[in-house]
């Protein structure tokens, strides 16, 4: 996944769980926590493993790939009506495991491409795209939350994106209570 991609997702899990599935403060927490676990107890093993790898590029090619089917279950589960926090939980632990894996090869091929007179340069050129998709990535997030979750929501449980602009009928509120649109 992209930087922008990470910050996207970043801000609209959270944000799903709470529209979508009525996520209280305890399940708040314990995203958070399967969100932040991989890196307390991944980052010593998995940086031990990938210095044991000689092709650690493929290793970030195939946590990328990883991550992006963990993420892109997310809004194909709500289409389905299968979202659910536990599946919230798995998913945001995977990404948070293969984003572990990834970054601990991340520092071995930058060595391994960038010579070292020029990790100056490559590091502020990093450093820069960090900040733009710490930038624009919340705010797409949030725009993508907001576009979307008046979209999804009809009565029958089955996403509605035909006729955004003017909708009209019953949506079913987060906690199940019918309403009709605006």
């Amino acid at each position: 996944m992209s930087l922008v991609g990470d910050e996207i997702s970043f801000l609209a899990v959270p944000l799903a769980a709470v529209l979508l599935l009525d996520a209280g403060a305890a399940e708040m927490g314990w995203l958070t926590a399967a969100e932040l676990l991989p890196s307390l107890l991944l980052s010593i093993p998995g940086g031990a493993w990938a210095d044991r790898r000689t092709n650690r590029r493929r290793a970030m090619i195939v946590a990328d790939i990883g991550r992006f089917a963990a993420v892109a279950s997310l809004p194909l589960a709500y289409a389905f009506g299968a979202l659910t926090m536990a599946h919230l939980y798995v998913a945001t632990f995977a990404v948070g495991s293969l984003t572990v894996l990834f970054r601990v090869c991340n520092h071995h091929v930058y060595a391994s491409v960038v010579a070292a007179e020029r990790y100056v340069d490559g590091n502020a050129l990093l450093s820069g795209s960090r900040s733009v998709a710490a930038l624009a990535g919340p705010s797409t997030g949030g725009a993508l939350v907001q576009a979307l979750s008046g979209a999804v929501r009809p009565a029958d449980g089955r996403p509605d994106l035909s006729g955004v602009g003017g909708m009209s009928g019953t949506y079913q509120l987060a906690g199940g209570a019918a309403r009709p649109s605006r």
